[in-house]
């Protein structure tokens, strides 16, 4: 176990130094370009395209480092190439893009972050990656989980059309479902809804998603279904139902949540999580429209 802390730590470490290796050439050629301010404007431009030049190849070189171990078997190699490309901004798209069909699930989520911290500018080659369906399923939903987590302006549409298709793949739409919950458009609602009644029986990871963006949107209209939702089904859907109604409306949860709490035939976790519901919806709540519990 301590070798293993040793060696994760050595490659941290090792991602580290190349970046900033890295940041020194940044630094050297900020530097030359501002010993340059004391000559005219037409060198002052040649020392900037020669800047812009260094800086490309330096951050180039310290890629090209990075991308051969990213075929490492050992995985936590993998995760650590993955955060660190997302320091390199546009260059290293092309090398996150493919770790999002890696087979760990945790280089995959890597990659994702490091691709949303990249930014916006990456939102072309997601929509073309998640548009090709002859892609891999974890690249497709990668993309649209990228996609919202980034807010970029096409993901909204993208996403409520996947989450409509029944005929797309169950992982591309469960994606598809989180990444709405990224963007908190209200517009979503109806159409979260309307899935989620279907999904409730037939798949519970995409009911769960779209749970979760209920919450993160916290509209009031989601409520009469979240009411409906903490009664029956599994528990764990039960339990997000609890904490999106909590967010979507703090006093109407207060009611509904206080005979769960106390409610016997309930598992100690529903009864829990109903408890801790009524305390955080009271909070939010303000206080002329705060409702003693009965």
């Amino acid at each position: 176990m301590s070798d293993s802390r040793e060696s994760t730590s050595s490659r941290g470490l090792e991602y580290f130094k190349a970046f900033s290796s890295f940041l020194s050439s940044v630094v050297i050629a900020l530097t030359g370009i501002y010993l340059t301010n004391k000559y005219n404007s037409q060198q002052l431009e040649i020392a900037q395209r020669q800047a812009q030049s260094q800086l490309a190849l330096a951050k180039l070189q310290e890629i090209s480092k990075i991308v051969p171990r990213l075929g490492s078997n050992d995985k936590s190699e993998r995760q650590f190439g993955a955060i660190a490309l997302g320091m390199y901004g546009v260059d290293a798209i092309p090398p996150l893009l493919a770790l999002l069909n890696d087979p760990s699930g945790d280089v995959r989520v890597a990659s994702t972050e490091s691709i949303a911290l990249i930014g916006t500018i990456a939102a072309p080659r997601l929509t073309e990656a998640l548009l090709n369906k002859r892609n891999p399923i974890n690249l497709r939903s990668g993309a649209i989980f990228a996609l919202g987590k980034m807010q970029a302006a096409e993901s909204f549409s993208l996403a409520i059309e996947i989450l409509g298709n029944p005929n797309e793949d169950p992982i591309v739409r469960k994606d598809a479902a989180a990444a709405i919950g990224f963007l908190r458009d209200g517009r979503a609602v109806p159409v979260l809804l309307e899935r989620l009644s279907e999904a409730k029986n037939t798949d519970e990871d995409l009911a769960a998603n779209i749970l979760w963006s209920l919450r993160q949107i916290a509209d009031p209209r989601a409520a009469d279904a979240l009411k409906a939702l903490i009664g029956e089904g599994n528990e764990t859907l039960q339990s997000a139902a609890i904490w999106a109604l909590a967010e979507c409306s703090p006093t109407e949860a207060q009611v509904a949540l206080s005979q769960l709490s106390s409610d016997e035939s309930k598992s100690e976790k529903i009864r829990s999580d109903a408890a801790a519901a009524i305390a955080y919806a009271r909070k939010r709540a303000s206080p002329n429209q705060q409702v003693k519990q009965q």
